[in-house]
């Protein structure tokens, strides 16, 4: 068995780009390959305040200016068009903290339902707007991506989720994060999705010829 183990953020737009490539390498792999992939948190902004803060005072600290902003805007556009995602910058003015919704992705594990609700999560705030620090608005995407609202409330209301989500940030935070594979039991490396996109597919042909475990981490790059 391959297993992939994403550590990622999901206000973090390369990291929904590079969940597209890695979609899109998987698929053209044989049928014969074995593929698992689990979904790890990694903060972007863990010191962000329970409620967030105002987008454009926090991207103007990180990157200098708004103008700037706004051109990595259009340019993760671009990329975010040619695999299929409608990025909506715009819409949400509040740069979230993720914390919650690393606790859900946790708990969606358990259930096998992690990769439906990562997805959800990702779309809901890079396309649509939504405020993921508001637990209203949390709870109601991961209903509508299939978890049990009063189950999501109670994990919320409680401590659950949340001491195993802290031990798995230091651990990604313990062995860095970065766009690149990694092969623990040969120290090689695989080109990182958002350098070298269309390699992806070949060198994932390449690599996965037997049992092994492959670590795609696809946190940090340009965004919030």
């Amino acid at each position: 068995m391959n297993v992939f183990r994403v550590v990622s953020d999901v206000i973090c737009p390369w990291c929904y780009i590079g969940k597209r490539r890695l979609e899109a390498a998987l698929r053209q792999l044989p049928d014969t390959t074995e593929v698992s992939v689990s979904w790890h948190p990694f903060q972007l902004n863990p010191g962000m305040p329970p409620l967030g803060m105002d987008k454009k005072e926090y991207c103007v600290r990180k990157f200098g200016s708004w103008a700037r902003c706004e051109e990595l805007f259009a340019q993760m556009n671009e990329v975010g068009k040619a695999v299929g995602i409608e990025f909506r910058f715009d819409k949400q003015p509040i740069i979230p903290n993720t914390f919650d919704a690393h606790r859900v992705i946790w708990f969606a594990g358990q259930e096998g339902a992690q990769d439906q609700i990562v997805e959800a999560l990702f779309n809901a705030y890079l396309c649509e707007g939504v405020n993921l620090s508001r637990r209203s608005e949390l709870i109601q995407v991961c209903e509508e991506a299939g978890l049990e609202r009063n189950r999501i409330e109670r994990l919320l209301r409680s401590n659950e989720g949340a001491a195993e989500v802290l031990a798995e940030e230091r651990e990604a935070n313990h062995s860095g994060s970065g766009r690149t594979f990694r092969r623990p039991t040969t120290r090689s490396h695989l080109a990182g999705f958002r350098a070298n996109p269309k390699a992806v597919p070949r060198t994932l042909a390449e690599h996965l010829t037997g049992p092994s475990t492959l670590s795609p981490t696809l946190s940090s790059g340009v965004g919030p």
